[in-house]
């Protein structure tokens, strides 16, 4: 029964670990609605668990129920209401005057924990929403790779598009009618695109895909510049002297040549919980929840749970290298689930630039002077800005591609901390479990793992240029994961298959 599901998240919901609500529709778009804990607990004792949701800590964007099997079945692109933490925001649709409860126009500004030391430029968002364009580059990657049988991986069974009445009823951007200039420049972009080595996310079929998800043939939805156009002088008079809101409107319209397009996906998932929700809990001692996620986490195994997620994420990498992809998000643990799912598009096609030669003195001289030309607030040259581009391309895909297994081997590390906090007795040798399964999945094992220990010495320990290659936001990712990467570059250093 659909009940006995429900009961084997109570324990999350009274821990705060879950935070339950009711999800319904409104113009073919599904919205959520936390509860009190004492409506939870009438609903469960009354066996009324009929359209009950939950939002765990980092789905701030995302809400989930469960089917008849256990199985999780996550709505993605939801407005959960949860608060924004540290991440300052701006919110636009407030300061026009409209009255709204979900999906709100926002700036936001990150200068928070995750980034220390760094300043990210600030972003319009619309609060709880997906853009439509990352959703169909997830669905596409998933199908891609979803017979891969080393790579773990969600289930999308839907994407779809926020549909015109519900985009006019909380004021978002409308579909328009796709232009001729606006094909050419797509065209041109995917033709920059490709000589940089980036060999996935053409423009073009995203705009193909895009009627898959509800909007009509030669149709997509206003870029924020013209959106922003379409309000009154007194309105855009209101706007226009919100900090940084020309370069976050540019950045976007960039970003997402398609516009403002937002929508939602349906995944499967084995567990709502990432790595980031257990680093979160772990690090505030807060026992019951880790004990909490913990318990349920190892309910769906039957060996170890920590000997589990190892031996998993080795096949994860190893299938990674073998697909030639690489990880490129190095700023935060989100993109892991505790299933050890590899949740997201955050992976990349980087087979051109794999074979490409090694340039580390050009990709620091071309830095080196986009960095002073910053400082100085000077512009770079088209044809230095290109050489830039370029070597960055091929340097940071190697990097990130070499070096992957480190952050995947580190996200144990959490898992290990969580244990001691609740006196869980740690697996002997879950290490070598990653190391041993790694190995024996990859291909060409020899050239590989040379490259990775490389690359390990040169972006990890005291004169490691992960910063040089990957930013400060990725040295931030690992601080106080420094020496567990050591000890595990030494262990897989030590396996002897030279």
């Amino acid at each position: 029964m659909i009940i006995n599901q429900h009961k084997k998240l109570k324990d999350l919901v009274m821990s705060h670990t879950l935070i339950p609500g009711i999800f319904t529709e409104e113009y073919g778009v599904i919205i959520y609605d936390p509860i009190s804990l004492e409506d939870y607990e009438s609903r469960m004792e009354k066996h009324d668990v009929m359209n009950l949701a939950y939002h765990t800590r980092s789905m701030r964007r995302g809400i989930f129920t469960v089917g008849n099997d256990g199985e999780i079945i996550n709505f993605k692109g939801v407005d959960s209401k949860s608060p924004a933490g540290k991440v300052k925001i701006c919110d636009i649709s407030k300061m026009l005057g409209r009255k709204q409860d979900r999906h709100e126009i926002v700036v936001s500004y990150f200068e928070h924990d995750s980034y220390i030391g760094h300043k990210k430029d600030p972003q319009i968002r619309v609060k709880g929403a997906s853009q439509l364009q990352d959703l169909i580059k997830e669905r596409d990657r998933l199908e891609k790779y979803q017979d891969n049988p080393l790579i773990k991986l969600p289930r999308i069974t839907d994407v779809r598009a926020f549909s015109q009445e519900f985009c006019l009823r909380y004021g978002l951007p409308l579909q328009v009618t796709v232009s001729e200039d606006l094909i050419k420049k797509l065209k041109t972009e995917d033709e920059k695109d490709k000589r940089k080595g980036k060999i996935e996310d053409s423009r073009l079929h995203f705009l193909r895909q895009m009627k898959k998800t509800g909007i009509p043939v030669n149709t997509s939805n206003q870029t924020w510049g013209e959106y922003f156009s379409t309000l009154s002088d007194e309105e855009n008079s209101i706007i226009q002297n919100i900090p940084g809101f020309q370069k976050a409107k540019s950045e976007q319209d960039r970003r997402y040549g398609l516009g403002a397009s937002f929508g939602q996906a349906t995944r499967i998932l084995e567990s709502p919980f990432r790595i980031a929700d257990l680093v979160y809990y772990v690090e505030n001692k807060e026992l019951e929840s880790v004990k909490a996620i913990l318990d349920y986490s190892q309910m769906h195994y039957e060996e170890n749970y920590l000997l589990y997620y190892a031996a998993t994420m080795g096949r994860n990498t190893a299938g990674f290298m073998n697909e030639d992809l690489a990880n490129h998000l190095w700023t935060h643990r989100q993109d892991f689930a505790l299933s050890a799912e590899m949740c997201d598009e955050a992976y990349n096609d980087v087979s051109r630039n794999l074979v490409k030669e090694d340039c580390p003195e050009q990709y620091k001289h071309f830095k080196s002077i986009i960095e002073n030309n910053s400082k100085q607030d000077l512009e770079t040259s088209e044809e230095d800005m290109s050489a830039y581009e370029l070597y960055s391309c091929i340097m940071t895909d190697k990097a990130k591609f070499y070096a992957q297994i480190y952050l995947f081997a580190s996200n144990m590390k959490v898992i290990e901390d969580a244990y001691k906090l609740v006196g869980y007795e740690i697996p002997k040798k879950y290490i070598d479990r990653f190391i041993d399964e790694f190995i024996k999945h990859l291909e060409n094992k020899e050239v590989i793992l040379e490259a990775i220990l490389l690359w390990g010495d040169k972006l990890f320990g005291e004169f490691g240029e992960l910063e040089q290659y990957l930013g400060k936001r990725a040295q931030n990712t690992i601080k106080g994961y420094e020496q567990y990467i050591e000890d595990f570059k030494e262990r897989l250093r030590g396996v002897g298959i030279w």
